[in-house]
């Protein structure tokens, strides 16, 4: 009875966790029968492989070469030398060992996949090893052009030298299933000369006259096979007789063959630019030639190599540096599933876009917008304004906030993660190309002939001096706070690229002879040639080129690498994110198409017509859940409480979720202060021990299957505050662009339009003031030795209060045409103004009358001023403008710190200290009056808005 129970207690537990699995509907599977791969990489070219697995390529006379130890699969690229400035042979001996040659006599050794090298040998002068090769894991030989010839075991350290009693050598020797091969120029004994022992012993085996002038041969299953320059093809016994022979091509131009075994053999044509033709036959039944259209257009091949069980390697030898390495998949991509999909009543979509495998959006032509969270199999529609446009670009600002670029300069946005929008009615009235987040709070967009940045609300939109005209610009991206590009087309099939690495703040251009048409200038770009081949971009040079029939008609480049790109005939590429590495997918001629979409790591889409869309997943048998999604605290946030929640969204999982992992790390990222496991809702609540500290935070999943991956590090600052901020709400239903609490308890708030409110008893009894101006309210600021109550505009003017903020008077221009950015109050009555052209007013006891007591036009607009007691004034500004007095504003003394910074608020600490913050929140503190300073720095991808100190 015992037994029983115990059978059926464990029945009933897996049956509860196959019940609460969570299977998401599948879409149409399009099967693929064959697949090819590209590596578009550096150094693609003159393969080597050491075993089925492993091997390397590289480009003679250059530095860069390339890594694989999947077969061929994916390649990595080996790190460059000065030693190996040039390579000349290169050869893979085993897992991360390599051997190189350098001017024919210098061996390189290597054996942690190029990390370091060591000289082994420097042979004797001369050309060495124009007919000489490394093979078998160890062993060398030369054929040197004096006669003779030489065999190492140690990889070229050592070498035993003998006669040679055979004609001179026409080709390089190759190694094949334990033989030893090479291929005499002439001789009177026209046969087969191999050797079993690694070169030290010879045999001549005698073939008919008629095959004298073959150009392969190897070792077959019980024999030779051979191929004639009439590229017939013939099977030998080990002592030379014909057994078989046929002619398994048509008009193939000079093809080049792998041989697997008797019965399974293969070549591809090289006939002038058309399509290229690979094809299997067999010694067994020579009446049957497989043939395959893979449709390379102008890719040119001179060797097959095959590795694993369902893969062969094509690519160039010599020192071509235009075509990538092409990999057949004879089983197709094994890991890679395709799937067709449908939106709802098939409509039409003008936009997809993921945010990674499980969550996206897409843009209907009708205006809607629609939302799926797994994966595509299912869609809802989002809640949208009443005026909506077709949908023309999704741009993420953080895992839950997101805009839309719309016709007709509408612009959405959402903070819900997608579910409701709302309008941003921008001045653009020119349709925007492309729009990136640098950051949070700067957007940088393009149009198709200038380029501008601007704010979250899309009202003060500032041009970015780019100096080219004559062409158009075809898309803008950042790739993360620094790193961004927009394309600039131009002249006949040429473009430039126009890019910044730090954040926008200086621009470079790059021109260009063909087409650029994605850069992160961090890692990777695609290039496109006008012959209509595209190639991987990194360090300024291009790999590996990959031709295909028809024209490039779109390429989807995210953060981390993820490229997608399509042609008009049906080829889809996919990346995965390992860079210059892609699977090609065939769909056929007839599929509409019209963007690709890059969403993460393991999926891919492809948009097309008539609600159509394909879906390209890696698979497994065991998936994690997907990467998990983040609410909050946003990335970037300057201001989070000291008891906060971190909040996010619940992961696509075939399975369902088990636990979180959250990690909290303080300053840096390697310095951990919470790592929470066991997590069992999509939040959980922390109190951060350090005030005004760059905390960062990340989380994962598991369900039975395994952990998702830790998404990319958020960053966050804490604040001085401990507990919620409490919301009152205030007469004005339109935004509020500042507020001030003052030192009697008044509250008064300030909107977009110009209006004024305030109250005596917050959070109610408020009062509308009269502004008499329609300028936002910038800024509210309180001279507590005067009592007076100022508001700052866009305009040349500024309103002041002398009666609790009750009645306003304005007082126009008056710095005369400078504009006024920000007032300081000094003992007993003077005002201090900071205004454009770095000039310093002054006035005492009342805001009507000011002296210009400072004027430096070449240093910048000053942005901001302090003061502390009455002698000491500071006021700061663009170009990294510091101005201090420390007599009450008498004299004043410039410090330029850094011109590509520009300082938002300066400050005194109570003890004296200064405290300048530039644009990107970062401290300048000077603890002897400006004559030394400390600098902050924060990580380089953050970009943190300004903290007003007068505001709440």
């Amino acid at each position: 009875m015992k037994y029983l129970t115990l059978i059926l207690c464990y029945s009933f537990t897996f049956f509860i966790q196959v019940s609460a699995q969570s299977t998401p509907p599948s879409g149409t599977e399009v099967v693929v029968p064959w697949a090819l791969s590209f590596f578009t990489g550096k150094g693609a070219s003159n393969l080597h492989f050491s075993d089925s697995l492993n091997g390397i390529a590289y480009w003679k006379h250059n530095p860069h070469y390339s890594l694989t130890s999947d077969g061929g699969k994916t390649w990595k690229d080996g790190k460059t030398t000065s030693q190996l400035d040039r390579i000349m042979l290169m050869y893979s001996i085993g897992r991360d060992s390599i051997l190189a040659v350098r001017d024919s006599q210098y061996i390189y050794h290597s054996f942690n996949a190029g990390e370091t090298w060591t000289l082994a040998n420097t042979l004797w002068s001369g050309e060495k090893f124009g007919y000489g090769t490394f093979f078998n894991h160890k062993h060398g030989i030369i054929f040197p052009p004096e006669g003779g010839i030489n065999v190492s075991t140690d990889l070229g350290v050592t070498w035993i030298s003998d006669t040679w009693a055979y004609g001179p050598i026409r080709t390089t020797p190759f190694y094949d299933k334990g033989y030893l091969f090479v291929i005499e120029q002439y001789s009177t004994t026209r046969g087969i000369l191999y050797s079993t022992n690694n070169g030290f012993t010879w045999v001549k085996v005698s073939i008919p006259p008629s095959l004298a002038n073959y150009r392969t041969v190897g070792k077959s299953d019980n024999g030779f096979y051979l191929i004639t320059n009439s590229n017939r093809v013939y099977l030998l016994s080990m002592t030379g007789e014909v057994l078989k022979s046929f002619q398994p091509g048509a008009s193939d131009s000079y093809p080049y063959f792998a041989y697997l075994s008797d019965n399974e053999i293969w070549s591809i044509d090289n006939i002038g630019y058309g399509t290229r033709h690979l094809r299997k036959f067999s010694f067994a039944d020579t009446s049957t030639v497989t043939v395959i259209m893979l449709g390379n257009h102008s890719m040119m091949f001179t060797s097959i190599i095959p590795t694993t069980w369902d893969r062969l390697l094509f690519s160039a030898n010599g020192y071509n540096m235009a075509d990538a390495i092409m990999t057949y998949h004879k089983s197709g991509h094994r890991d890679t599933k395709v799937e067709q999909l449908e939106l709802p009543g098939r409509a039409e979509a003008s936009c997809l876009f993921f945010v990674n495998g499980s969550k996206g959006f897409a843009g209907l032509a009708s205006g809607k917008i629609l939302k799926t969270t797994d994966g595509g199999y299912s869609w809802s529609e989002t809640t949208l304004p009443a005026i909506t446009g077709v949908v023309q670009k999704f741009v993420q600002r953080s895992e839950s906030e997101f805009i839309t670029i719309c016709a007709a300069g509408l612009i959405l946005e959402t903070s819900d993660g997608g579910n409701s929008w709302r309008s941003i009615i921008s001045p653009m009235q020119k349709m925007i190309r492309g729009a990136a987040f640098k950051g949070r709070d700067t957007i940088f967009f393009c149009t198709s002939d200038s380029i501008f940045m601007t704010t979250p609300a899309w009202q003060q939109i500032t041009p970015v001096v780019t100096g080219l005209s004559g062409g158009y610009f075809t898309n803008l991206e950042f790739y993360d706070g620094l790193n961004g590009s927009a394309l600039y087309r131009y002249g006949n099939f040429r473009s430039k690229a126009f890019f910044t690495i730090d954040g926008g703040n200086s621009w470079v251009t790059q021109d260009f002879n063909n087409m650029m048409y994605s850069l992160d200038p961090s890692s990777v770009g695609i290039y496109y040639a006008l012959t209509g081949g595209f190639s991987s971009w990194y360090n300024d040079t291009t790999g590996g080129r990959v031709y295909q029939d028809g024209s490039l008609m779109g390429i989807n480049h995210k953060p981390g690498g993820l490229i997608a790109v399509m042609y008009d005939k049906g080829d889809f590429f996919y990346n995965f994110g390992k860079n210059s590495n892609f699977i090609r997918i065939n769909l056929g001629p007839g599929i509409a198409s019209k963007f690709p979409v890059s969403a993460d790591e393991n999926t891919a889409y492809l948009l097309c017509a008539n609600g159509r869309i394909f879906k390209f997943s890696h698979i497994n048998n065991s998936p994690p859940p997907s990467s998990v999604l983040r609410i909050s605290p946003v990335n970037g946030s300057p201001y989070e409480l000291r008891n906060t929640t971190f909040k996010w969204e619940e992961p696509w999982t075939v399975s369902p979720i088990i636990e979180y992992h959250l990690q909290l790390a303080a300053g840096d990222t390697s310095n951990i202060v919470e790592n929470i496991a066991g997590i069992s809702l999509t939040s959980h609540p922390v109190n951060l021990m350090a005030d005004s500290t760059i905390y960062f935070w990340r989380v994962r999943a598991r369900n039975i299957y395994g952990w998702s991956d830790f998404n990319s590090w958020y960053s966050f600052r804490s604040s001085v505050f401990a507990n919620q901020a409490v919301a009152w709400q205030s007469p004005f239903t339109v935004e509020l662009t500042t507020a001030i609490m003052l030192p009697d308890g008044r509250v008064i708030v300030g909107t977009g339009a110009g209006g004024i409110a305030r109250t005596d008893q917050p959070p109610v009894n408020w009062t509308i003031v009269n502004s008499t101006t329609f300028y936002p309210m910038n800024r509210f600021l309180y001279d507590p030795n005067n009592n007076i109550v100022f508001a700052l505009t866009t305009g040349n003017l500024f309103f002041y209060s002398l009666n609790r903020s009750i009645s306003w008077s304005r007082k126009e221009a008056p710095f005369g045409s400078t504009l006024v950015n920000s007032f300081g109050f000094a003992p007993p009555n003077v005002i201090y103004g900071a205004a454009n052209y770095g000039s310093i007013f002054k006035a005492v006891t009342t805001p009507t009358t000011w002296t210009n007591i400072y004027f430096s036009p070449n240093t910048g607009n000053n942005l901001d001023i302090a003061t502390f007691d009455s002698t000491r004034v500071i006021a700061v500004g663009e170009s990294g403008s510091v101005i201090i007095s420390t007599d009450g504003g008498s004299t004043f003394q410039y410090t330029g710190l850094n011109q590509t910074e520009i300082f938002r608020r300066a400050s005194f600490a109570p003890d004296g200290t200064i405290v300048v913050l530039n644009q990107n929140g970062e401290r300048r503190i000077s603890t002897d009056m400006g004559v030394t300073w400390d600098y902050e720095f924060l990580r380089p991808k953050l970009q943190f808005g300004i903290l007003l100190p007068e505001t709440a």
